[in-house]
């Protein structure tokens, strides 16, 4: 399953979700993160053994929403390089309902997809509320409040 997806570019697009659930409990423990931070750099990792089972059980109710693999669609959308990590972290985000979704940058090539798999794919297809990123983010939350303080 997801054989053609990039797993750098699927823990890159994982990661951003994560840093946003991070973000927001460190905020809402109040810590305070300087405007303008790259949330994506601020956030420390995590283990992929963590994060490559959360991502996964998305991608692949994604897949079973569209009766088509991510990694296919994105195939025959033309997605490649540099853009699957983009789209991915579109897909996910917008799942999660953060006001970003493939019909930003995307529409275009899901739509070529579409043509060649004579299906039509939703660009949010599944909403989850990403439960398993907030709850490591609220116990890494919890540690960089101890250990730094409420700022960086």
């Amino acid at each position: 399953m997801i054989a053609l997806l990039d797993n750098q570019a699927v823990l890159e697009a994982a990661h951003s979700c994560y840093a946003l659930a991070l973000a927001d409990e460190f905020e809402e423990l109040g810590g305070r993160i300087a405007p303008r931070t790259e949330l994506h750099a601020w956030a420390p990792r995590l283990p992929n053994e963590k994060q490559l089972p959360i991502v996964y059980f998305y991608l692949g109710q994604i897949s079973q929403a569209w009766g088509a693999d991510v990694g296919l669609v994105f195939y025959h959308a033309g997605i490649e390089g540099a853009d699957v990590e983009n789209a991915l972290r579109y897909l996910l985000l917008g799942c999660q309902g953060h006001g970003v979704s493939l019909a930003d940058d995307f529409a275009e090539a899901i739509g070529k997809a579409e043509a060649v798999l004579g299906k039509t794919f939703k660009l949010s297809p599944i909403y989850f509320e990403g439960c398993e990123w907030r709850e490591l983010a609220s116990e890494a939350a919890a540690e960089m409040i101890d250990a730094q303080g409420a700022s960086v």
